[in-house]
């Protein structure tokens, strides 16, 4: 009788955090040491991005609840930031907690009524969410300074060490969402995405984990978000449009959902592309198009799930050579 596959087994496998978190020191210290300024500056942006795709790949992977609307929390993290740190003289650190205590009540304000709805229509609700706080963002020129931007905002530092910065919190981060995929909250958030009235049946609360995880993945968003400010030193709406929540969900595609690594192989993938096209900059968002589809219709489960395909076609093929040679056997 064949084993029947547990939510945890169809989404992937547990990934170490110690591991994680070897792997990250391990490469803050080669950069650190070799890698040349603008390869700093490409595994910095890799790093930010990952933070709303592994937002992302808790909320949607996971749980099954996508989003478009993470451009928003993006911005809110990246403008609190800015504003508390130029107008209201705070520290940096500071502005990044001001960010995401306004990411996180934002996100259970708005994801209680959301989150009610499922599949398309959250999607679309997120995006109107995203299209909303843009124009805010644009429109609110008393506080955020309109199309204008803000700048003048004080600098992570050097080049190096934003590296260090960045990549420490997306090291730290990634560990903590292992650990959490280790434990209880990660196998909830699993049967959230397999079957929501189980859940219920439970004892377990669908919505109140949907909002929870929601907030979660707005506040990785929010992180990410003041490190871009603090990063650039100059923000303005056009950099939080629609268009970032779809490269967060590009990211979290192309990395494949359902594992920890997804959001950051898919920053390093999105991240990667300009870094070595510089030339054909203005064909960006062509190359991005071909990635998608390419992985949508060659890898449907993500560049992780490469390995797992290969094995699973090797079986078949093994299966088929060995029906053949049993069919033609002599009676």
């Amino acid at each position: 009788m064949a084993e029947r596959k547990t939510p945890a087994t169809r989404r992937g496998v547990h990934v170490d955090p110690l591991a994680i978190a070897f792997a990250g020191v391990t490469v803050i210290a080669i950069g650190w040491f070799f890698f040349p300024p603008y390869w700093l500056t490409v595994a910095t942006i890799m790093a930010m991005y990952s933070l709303p795709a592994l937002g992302l790949l808790l909320l949607l992977g996971y749980a099954g609840q996508p989003s478009f609307g993470h451009a928003a929390f993006f911005g809110l993290g990246a403008y609190a930031s800015a504003l508390a740190t130029t107008k209201l003289g705070w520290p940096s650190l500071a502005g990044a907690g001001l960010g995401v205590a306004v990411s996180a009540i934002s996100a259970f304000i708005v994801g209680l009524p959301l989150l009610r709805v499922r599949g398309h229509y959250l999607a679309i609700a997120t995006l109107a969410f995203a299209i909303i706080v843009q124009g805010l963002l644009e429109n609110l020129t008393w506080l955020t300074n309109g199309v204008a931007g803000i700048g003048r905002i004080p600098s992570l530092g050097d080049t190096d060490v934003a590296f260090v910065i960045t990549l420490g919190i997306a090291t730290v981060t990634y560990v903590i969402a292992a650990i959490i995929d280790h434990g209880r909250v990660g196998t909830i958030l699993r049967a959230l995405g397999d079957d929501e009235i189980a859940m219920a049946s439970c004892g377990i609360s669908p919505v109140i984990v949907k909002t929870g995880v929601f907030v979660v993945s707005a506040v990785l968003a929010s992180v990410s978000g003041s490190i871009y400010a603090h990063y650039l030193t100059y923000i303005s709406p056009e950099s939080f449009d629609v268009n970032a929540s779809v490269l967060f969900v590009t990211m979290m595609i192309i990395g494949g959902t359902g594992r920890i690594w997804a959001g950051l192989i898919g920053a390093i993938v999105i991240g990667a592309i300009p870094a070595m096209l510089s030339d054909y900059s203005s064909y960006s968002a062509l190359f991005y198009g071909i990635a998608i589809i390419a992985v949508l219709l060659f890898f449907p489960n993500g560049m992780l799930g490469i390995g797992q395909q290969i094995r699973a076609g090797i079986r078949s093929f093994r299966r088929r050579g060995a029906a053949a040679s049993a069919g033609s056997k002599p009676e």
